[in-house]
C-alpha cells in the first residue's frame, strides 16, 4: 500500500516538472516574437552609423614660458637683499639678488670694485668733454682751411699761399686724428678692471641674464642658501606653451607630435589647439629632474596659435587626440553586450530580433567602431529592449 502511494507522488512530481517546463518553453517563445514597437517601447533603440571615433586622454596643464631659466649663487651664504619679485619684468644685466659679504677677501673685492667704477665713470666724464674740445677744434680748423682757400688771389707770391695753406691743412689733419682717438673710448685697462672685479663679485650676486619676466623667487633676506641651488626663475613671456605633469599609466599612451585640443578653464569657449613637443625621459626627448637643474618631467605643448588671450599659470584642461579612425561604422558602448569576451549585439530585422556577434575596433568613450558583424543602418535594441 506504502509502496503505490510513493509510485503516485512521483508521477504527480515528474508531470508538475513536465508542465513548468512546457510553460517556461512558451514564455520563451513568446519574448523570441515580440514585435519591433514593443520592443523600442520597452528599451533603447539605435542605428549603427558611419562617421569618425576618436580615442583621447584629458588631463590639467597650466600655460607656461617655454624658455625659463634657473638662476642660483654660486657660494654659500646668507641673503642680504631680493630686489625682484614673481610678475616683476627684468632686463639683461639687472641684479635680482646678493648675499651677505663676510669674507675678508670678498670685502676688497667689494671695495675694489666701488674703486674701479668711480674711475672708469671719472675717464668717461673726461673723455667726453675731451671729445666736445676736439669736435669743436676740428670744426675751426676746417672753418680755417675754407678761408684760406678763398684769399688764394689776395697773397702776395703763391709760395706764401702754399705756406698758410700747409699749416691749415696740418691743424685739420691734427684735430681730425684727435678725435678719431678720443672716440675710441677710455684706457682699455680701466674697463678690465672693472670687469674683473664684477666677475668676483658675481658669485655673491644673482644678475639677469636676458630681459624677461621673474616667474619664481624662493628667497628672502636673511635666509641660508647653497651654491648652484635654484632660487629665482626668469622666463621669457613672449612664447608660451602648455605645461603639465602626468602618472607614468598616462605617459606611457602619448608620443611627441599627437595632436591636442586645449581649453581654458576660467572661460570653456577659449579653445586651441597645439602638438606634444616634448615628452619627459624615458618616454620622450625631454629631461628628467635627476639629470640636470633645468631639466623637468613635464609634458610641454607647442600651441599652433596662441595669440594674446593667454596669461603666464593659467589653467588650462587638454585633450590628446590619441587615435582617429574616420567613415567607420560605429556603436555607442551600451548598445554591444559582452560574455565571456565575446561581444555581440541585438539587431531587429523587420519582425524579429537576433543576436549577432561583433567584432570591435577603436574604443572612442562615447563611440564603439564596429569592424565586423553588422552594416550601416542596422536597428540595435539595448540590453533594456530584451
Amino acid at each position: 500500500m506504502k509502496t503505490s502511494r510513493i509510485h503516485i507522488y512521483v508521477v504527480m512530481l515528474i508531470c508538475l516538472t513536465l508542465t513548468a517546463t512546457h510553460c517556461q518553453k512558451n514564455e520563451n517563445v513568446v519574448q523570441d516574437t515580440q514585435t519591433a514597437p514593443d520592443l523600442i517601447l520597452s528599451g533603447q533603440a539605435y542605428t549603427v552609423q558611419r562617421g569618425t571615433v576618436v580615442k583621447t586622454l584629458e588631463f590639467a596643464g597650466e600655460i607656461a614660458p617655454i624658455e625659463e631659466v634657473s638662476l642660483y649663487f654660486k657660494t654659500d651664504g646668507y641673503v642680504k637683499s631680493v630686489f625682484v619679485e614673481p610678475g616683476d619684468e627684468v632686463k639683461r644685466g639687472d641684479i635680482l639678488a646678493e648675499l651677505e659679504v663676510e669674507d675678508p677677501q670678498m670685502v676688497s673685492t667689494e671695495l675694489n670694485l666701488a674703486a674701479a667704477q668711480a674711475r672708469l665713470a671719472q675717464a668717461q666724464r673726461e673723455n667726453a668733454y675731451a671729445i666736445t674740445g676736439a669736435e669743436l677744434a676740428l670744426q675751426q680748423a676746417t672753418a680755417d682751411l675754407e678761408y684760406i682757400k678763398t684769399q688764394e688771389g689776395s697773397y702776395p707770391s703763391a709760395l706764401d699761399y702754399q705756406h698758410d695753406l700747409k699749416i691749415v691743412e696740418t691743424a685739420v689733419n691734427a684735430a681730425t686724428l684727435e678725435l678719431e682717438y678720443l672716440r675710441q673710448g677710455v684706457n682699455p685697462g680701466l674697463e678690465i678692471e672693472v670687469q674683473r672685479a664684477q666677475e668676483l663679485m658675481a658669485w655673491m650676486q644673482i644678475i639677469a641674464p636676458s630681459d624677461g619676466e621673474v616667474a619664481v623667487v624662493s628667497v628672502y633676506p636673511g635666509r641660508p642658501v647653497q651654491w648652484f641651488r635654484p632660487v629665482i626663475i626668469v622666463a621669457d613671456v613672449s612664447s608660451i606653451e602648455v605645461s603639465a605633469m602626468l602618472p607614468n599609466d598616462q605617459l606611457q599612451s602619448l608620443s611627441e607630435g599627437l595632436e591636442v585640443r586645449i581649453t581654458s578653464d576660467e572661460d570653456p569657449t577659449r579653445e586651441w589647439t597645439g602638438v606634444i613637443r616634448s615628452l619627459p625621459f624615458p618616454f620622450g626627448t625631454g629631461g628628467s629632474r635627476s639629470s640636470g637643474i633645468d631639466a623637468s618631467d613635464d609634458v610641454r605643448i607647442q600651441l599652433d596659435d596662441p595669440g594674446e588671450d593667454f596669461t603666464l599659470n593659467e589653467q588650462v584642461h587638454v585633450t590628446v587626440i590619441l587615435e582617429k579612425r574616420e567613415n567607420v561604422l560605429w556603436l555607442p558602448p551600451e548598445a554591444v553586450q559582452s560574455l565571456q569576451g565575446r561581444h555581440f549585439v541585438v539587431v531587429y530585422d523587420e519582425t524579429r530580433q537576433h543576436r549577432v556577434d561583433v567584432q570591435l575596433g577603436l574604443d572612442g568613450g562615447d563611440r564603439l567602431e564596429i569592424l565586423d558583424g553588422v552594416e550601416e543602418d542596422f536597428i540595435i535594441i539595448t540590453p533594456q529592449g530584451i
